[in-house]
């Protein structure tokens, strides 16, 4: 497809029309049709009955939902995730996927369920803002082209038939004019995006939805840092009576996003992701405060040094206990869970560039075991063992849960949420309350992602939150900026996508024959 990039001859960047590499949502569908690949990497059509069995009509997906109008046990849900990973030295590279949610409750392998769509280098980006600072004309930007033949694949494949034209109307090539109203998959499966799970920092830059930063960071309620308190988490919260309605963000949606105009995409589409929310949120902020407390203020003597050994030493002794044998840490510094320089003064928090989001969900339940050692009857004591207890709890409901809760699987992981954020809660304002000038001071900070976890207890009556979490999504990204390592000799960064996409073409090829 063509599309305008910044190319950077010499120290001028100038405006360039240039044909970038990416892959189709339907023809993705077709070729894993065509070579019988279907039941093995997105699932079966009676997969897709069962699924739709499991969907509640109280759904807001639902809500005026064109899929409504169809047979729905045709439609197969996928997840559609986009982030940006390094890239080079200074740059960064959108990669968007897609993975089928069946794939995910039968737990098929990410490598073989996960599908690339585009990976373009952040530098040669058209965006309006750029254009702005950089005095060029003020063109498309980029991923709102890439955007408009991404949402015209999905809207052929939602009606399971090949397109007569391409994105912009213009007649198709000859070998595609040639599919044109034919079945996309000969089984008749079509396809519906059925979350967008994101980290929050895209959800605001790239969505456009409200920055989690702002004065309102909620694009499930009307909250604020001000009379409707975010971090009230009480059953009487003033914004749990204050939530945006789907007639409103129907009426007025957040975002004018391209996503939106893919048929069966709502606002209820987007997905607060479990995977950044906890693992790289909340449970990494808890962890840390248990570290801190062991190092601070449970382990004898005087050296930091001795006692973080110490630390790591009964953190291997719980993974044996536990029998947890991946997602070890195998080292340990201050520096990986609070301010090295000032420890006291910032609130603990796992370095993530140290720690990565799947170790923190190991480490949760070690930190139960540590709460459990390092207990002296006192309230604290008490407050934060129940803290990661019911924090462990509504990890495990998830993980040993199906694609969706039981009624009293969603009652016991909303009642763990609600107790997790109570005793974070006693935690954070016993912290506060304390003397400034008192070691602990600075703990159990409280982030609007505790605020997230309740929205996502909520959506859990729908859909087990492990389903739409981010790490297949991550994991691609994480295979995209690879594959880009290999394509930067003498290419310019528009460039870089066609190699990508014929690298992957290639391993996808390769995994294709040994499926088949």
């Amino acid at each position: 497809m063509s599309a305008w990039v910044i190319q950077n001859p010499g120290t001028r960047p100038v405006l360039v029309k240039e044909d970038i590499a990416i892959f189709l949502p339907h023809e993705w569908g077709h070729a894993l049709s065509q070579h019988g690949l279907l039941d093995c990497t997105v699932g079966e059509m009676a997969d897709i009955k069962e699924f739709w069995k499991q969907v509640s009509n109280e759904d807001p997906k639902l809500y005026k939902n064109p899929v409504l109008k169809e047979n729905r046990e045709n439609y197969m849900p996928f997840v559609l995730h986009a982030d940006k990973g390094p890239h080079a030295k200074q740059d960064s590279l959108h990669t968007i996927s897609m993975y089928s949610l069946i794939a995910q409750a039968r737990r098929l392998g990410v490598d073989e369920s996960s599908f690339m769509l585009c990976a373009i280098p952040n530098s040669c980006l058209v965006t309006t803002k750029k254009c702005k600072d950089l005095s060029l004309a003020n063109v498309e930007p980029t991923m709102d082209t890439i955007g408009k033949v991404l949402a015209w694949s999905f809207k052929a494949w939602f009606a399971g038939l090949h397109p007569f034209t391409d994105a912009f109307g213009h007649p198709l090539l000859q070998d595609r004019l040639a599919k044109a109203g034919q079945r996309i998959c000969q089984n008749g499966m079509r396809c519906i995006i059925w979350a967008l799970p994101a980290d929050c920092e895209h959800n605001s830059v790239e969505y456009g939805l409200p920055n989690y930063n702002s004065n309102s960071p909620c694009m499930r309620c009307k909250c604020n840092r001000s009379d409707t308190p975010w971090n009230d988490f009480n059953h009487n919260a003033d914004w749990r009576s204050k939530p945006y309605t789907k007639q409103e963000v129907h009426d007025e949606p957040m975002t004018s996003h391209w996503v939106l105009s893919i048929p069966g995409v709502n606002h209820w589409t987007f997905a607060y992701d479990f995977m950044h929310c906890a693992d790289l949120g909340f449970s990494s902020a808890s962890v840390a405060n248990v570290f801190y407390d062991v190092v601070y203020k449970h382990l004898p003597g005087r050296k930091r040094s001795e006692k973080i050994a110490q630390l790591l030493d009964l953190v291997h002794q719980a993974y044996d206990d536990l029998g947890i044998t991946e997602g070890r840490i195998s080292k340990l510094a201050l520096s990986h869970f609070c301010d090295a320089d000032a420890p006291h003064q910032h609130y603990p928090d796992l370095m993530h560039s140290a720690t990565k989001a799947k170790q923190t969900a190991y480490l949760v339940p070690v930190c139960l075991k540590l709460c459990e050692k390092f207990n002296d009857g006192s309230d604290y004591c008490m407050w934060r063992h129940k803290c990661l207890k019911h924090l462990c709890n509504l990890c495990k409901i998830s993980e040993e849960a199906d694609l969706s809760f039981t009624h009293e699987e969603f009652r016991q992981y909303d009642s763990n949420v609600h107790k997790f954020l109570q005793y974070y809660n006693k935690l954070s304002y016993h912290s506060y309350s304390l003397d400034n000038a008192r070691v602990g001071h600075f703990q159990w900070g409280q982030i609007p992602k505790m605020h997230f976890l309740c929205h996502i207890s909520e959506d859990a009556q729908f859909l087990n939150p492990r389903a739409v979490w981010a790490y297949p999504g991550e994991h691609l990204v994480g295979n995209a900026t690879k594959l880009a390592a290999a394509c930067l000799a003498g290419l310019q960064p528009y460039q870089v996508p066609n190699t990508i996409c014929k690298k992957y073409q290639i391993g996808k090829h390769l995994q294709f024959q040994q499926q088949a």
